[in-house]
């Protein structure tokens, strides 16, 4: 299943490439509010993980790489963000496989993983990454 969105104004950046896939991660972020609100909860979650888990590892590759290029000087602060996201991730897989049989438990997993996405999207995309892409669109025209 597919969840279309667009993604909100306010995490527009101005750079096309970053914008496009941001608006994956939202929807991303869209399916897992999509499982939490299914009254069955038979969506299949582990396809969500595995998506985020893929995605957010090409998107950040793609990111740094232009940090690299540029020469973005908050760029160790901005891989550990990174960082942070695919280790909070692979802890949510691995929990959520743990709680196997215990549906209440990964229903709170995911729950949890929503929460963290909530804050996690805004600041990084509103702040962390419009600082780089402030960087970016600077350093092409210089």
């Amino acid at each position: 299943m597919s969840i279309i969105t667009t993604l909100p104004e306010e995490y527009i950046l101005g750079h096309d490439a970053i914008d496009t896939q941001h608006e994956v991660l939202f929807c991303i972020y869209k399916e897992v509010e999509h499982y939490l609100n299914v009254s069955d909860n038979a969506f299949p979650v582990e396809a969500i993980f595995n998506g985020l888990t893929h995605y957010v590892g090409t998107h950040f590759a793609y990111e740094e790489v232009l940090m690299k290029e540029s020469g973005y000087p908050d760029r160790p602060n901005h891989e550990h963000e990174h960082a942070t996201l695919c280790s909070h991730v692979g802890g949510v897989v691995s929990d959520y496989a743990e709680a196997e049989g215990d549906q209440e438990q990964q229903l709170a997993i995911v729950r949890e993983l929503k929460a963290f996405l909530d804050t996690w999207l805004t600041m990084h995309i509103s702040v962390v990454d419009r600082q780089m892409v402030e960087h970016l669109l600077k350093s092409k025209t210089e």
